[in-house]
């Protein structure tokens, strides 16, 4: 088996991203759903293994749809917002219960319009494992994220300004790295476990403390620059 490599070249994909970018402009954004058919299908076709490619089976029309439906909820959300606050709220909300499904529905595309040697990839994830990734995961941290902040203004009276703050920076970063590094393990999982390649199964186990260690590594960049 050899590893996975990539042929393209950087003048090739120049000449599809230029015409890509006007193309998209000229129609005012209506080519970007074949504009990207056509990225995607450089890099596959670009993506080798074993010195086979793979290849992405998507039309733009298939995906056009999905655009005509992302512009309009856009436009929806422009013309609320200029009449009600509340409702550009109430919509924000809506959309947000529905990213996992979003998310669920496109990985299962996604899988489906991708094949290796004529053989077609798929996602088995469920809907319901969906919802617990990307809505009761996030959900529980800002909860958690609020909990601790009422804790730190009922202690700011008692230990004073300055060892309130040392403490509450502490116990916030400890709380987030782990939190985050548990939801992305888990969505690190649903998303490979579940994915298939014909009858072939992926197999991950990733580990809590390796994307702790990834995040802490780039608070402490950001800290530093």
């Amino acid at each position: 088996m050899k590893s996975l490599k990539f042929e393209g070249s950087g003048r090739e994909y120049f000449k599809i991203w230029i015409v890509n970018v006007l193309l998209t402009i000229v129609t005012l954004g209506f080519y970007y759903p074949w504009a990207k058919v056509r990225n995607r299908r450089y890099f596959y076709a670009n993506s080798i293994l074993n010195d086979r490619n793979f290849e992405y089976h998507a039309t733009g029309k298939q995906l056009f749809i999905g655009f005509l439906v992302a512009m309009t909820l856009f436009i929806v959300y422009v013309v609320i917002q200029q009449v009600s606050p509340i409702g550009s709220l109430m919509l924000i909300g809506a959309l947000f219960i529905a990213i996992p499904w979003l998310i669920w529905r496109s990985m299962m595309f996604n899988m489906r319009m991708t094949s290796f040697s004529n053989v077609r990839f798929d996602f088995a994830g469920q809907l319901r494992d969906s919802y617990m990734n990307f809505f009761v995961y996030p959900v529980l941290l800002m909860i958690g994220y609020v909990v601790l902040a009422i804790g730190v203004e009922v202690l700011m009276p008692i230990l004073g300004m300055g060892l309130t703050s040392v403490i509450s920076f502490v116990v916030f970063l400890t709380f987030i790295v782990v939190a985050v590094s548990f939801i992305k393990k888990k969505n690190t999982e649903y998303i490979i476990n579940l994915s298939r390649y014909g009858q072939g199964i992926f197999q991950t186990n990733v580990k809590t403390k390796e994307f702790m260690t990834i995040m802490l590594k780039t608070v402490g960049i950001a800290i530093l620059t």
